[in-house]
């Protein structure tokens, strides 16, 4: 059973985040437990690049003193390509690390404090990308989205699920008189779009040739854990 639905996403906050804004540097907020509206997880996050690559750090600290997390990615701006991505629970020693080479990534993982490292190779393709990306791609392919009406598709590499997972991207719902839209994600195979929750968007479009699609709400799972749950269901409202 799901528990614990949340006001604000974790794993693609950062992405949002510099979508709207790309000179963000460090910036720090609260995540509310939307049911009660009371702050459950206090996080920081910075962003900066490095021979042509943004690094993004994303820290999470539990105001009841329990989960501390930590997720740094690193990937080239231009083409949304990911080099690196790793993740640490403190609390319970569970950690990922995805290094993408040419055709492979190399993954290593522990589950817990005393358990050992394990690591494996496996096939990448150009083009695979991580939760925290999903919304620089949406961004990168607004005009084909919104405009030409297509279905997007991406792969998705899901860190504790160990795989990497087809997804479709698409208008759903727009507003003509506020440029809103409504943009859903989800999984190609039909199976897994029974079982898996939507990944949602609303966007609001340029209000003029000299602005940028601004990202208002996302409602999707979380695959960051909290109080021992992954993938839980949260809210971000901007």
């Amino acid at each position: 059973m799901r528990k614990g639905i949340l006001v604000l996403l974790t794993t693609l906050i950062t992405s949002l985040t510099h979508a709207n804004n790309s000179l963000a540097a460090t910036i720090e907020y609260q995540i509310r437990n939307i049911k009660t509206g009371s702050p459950i997880i206090s996080v920081n996050e910075s962003s900066g690049s490095e021979g042509g690559e943004l690094i993004k750090t994303t820290s999470y600290q539990a105001l009841s003193g329990g989960a501390n997390q930590k997720e740094v990615i690193r990937f080239d701006e231009p083409s949304n390509t990911l080099k690196t991505y790793h993740y640490d629970d403190f609390a319970t020693g569970e950690m990922w690390d995805v290094k993408v080479g040419k055709g492979e990534a190399r993954v290593e993982l522990r589950t817990n404090t005393g358990a050992s490292v394990s690591a494996k190779v496996i096939p990448w393709q150009d083009g695979v990308i991580v939760g925290r990306q999903i919304p620089d791609f949406l961004l990168k392919n607004w005009t084909s989205l919104t405009q030409g009406g297509e279905t997007l598709s991406f792969e998705l590499y899901v860190p504790f699920r160990q795989e990497i997972i087809g997804f479709q991207a698409k208008v759903t719902a727009s507003d003509a008189r506020t440029s809103e839209y409504v943009i859903t994600a989800e999984p190609r195979n039909w199976l897994l779009r029974k079982l898996a929750p939507s990944i949602v968007f609303t966007i609001r479009g340029p209000q003029n040739p000299a602005t940028e699609p601004t990202i208002l709400k996302f409602r999707g799972p979380c695959p960051v854990d909290f109080d021992g749950v992954k993938n839980q269901l949260i809210e971000i409202l901007f």
